[in-house]
């Protein structure tokens, strides 16, 4: 994948628990962060107990700073 002409990237924002995981594709415009990404995908207001100043953002499997840069099918 790749952005489109008008900058939209797609990426998928996955929250994962030991026997659950919540999975939503976003489409994000080019130079969005990963922080964008988490506040985009409505998890706050979706996921009972979540708490995103709690959690390791990562891209696959990877652990990053909240204010990375996000690619196209990340």
């Amino acid at each position: 994948m790749s952005p489109d002409a008008a900058g939209t990237m797609w990426v998928e924002v996955i929250y994962a628990l030991g026997d659950r995981a919540w999975r939503v594709t976003l489409a994000l415009p080019a130079g969005a962060s990963a922080a964008d990404a988490l506040a985009r995908s409505g998890f706050a207001t979706t996921i009972p107990g979540f708490d995103a100043a709690t959690i390791t953002h990562a891209i696959y499997g990877r652990p990053i700073d909240p204010q990375t840069t996000l690619r196209d099918g990340d």
